[in-house]
């Protein structure tokens, strides 16, 4: 009907609704919207291993763009990560952002995409409007390529 702008999903949205090969899955959901962006999450915090999954559910399709946070689990940045799969023509989606610094480090990183977690922002006391306003200026101001 010509209303979304993309799709993001991740394995555990997967596995709820009863979708337990993965690949597959991603393959049916990107044909459906393409050629509009699918954003995959990858399921590993081991950096080495992003850069692993990224390639494989990005030879799946041309429109899927890999979801990688801002840090993992452990608190280790993901933002080489993110550089390196943009370098390699894998598009990113810097996901979980919290703050501006991290939608600056994660444009500067070169993701193609942005996803500030607004409702977690707001959970913990932050003023998500502010947030997304201020990043919005930020990339509009430097002419960043990234979407938020």
């Amino acid at each position: 009907m010509g209303v979304i702008d993309g799709v993001t999903t991740n394995p555990s949205i997967m596995f709820n609704d009863g979708v337990y090969d993965v690949e597959g899955g991603v393959k049916e959901i990107s044909a459906l919207v393409y050629p509009l962006p699918m954003s995959v999450e990858v399921t590993t915090n081991d950096l080495d291993e992003m850069i692993n999954q990224a390639r494989s559910f990005a030879s799946l399709g041309s429109n899927i763009v890999i979801k990688i946070p801002q840090i993992t689990q452990d608190g280790i940045p993901c933002y080489g990560v993110i550089r390196e799969l943009e370098s390699m023509d894998i598009k990113v989606n810097a996901t979980v952002a919290m703050s501006l610094g991290q939608v600056i480090l994660a444009a500067k990183a070169q993701a193609t995409y942005i996803s500030v977690f607004i409702g977690r922002v707001a959970d913990e006391g932050g003023n998500a409007a502010e947030v997304i306003k201020n990043a919005a200026d930020w990339l509009n101001r430097w002419h960043y390529k990234t979407s938020y």
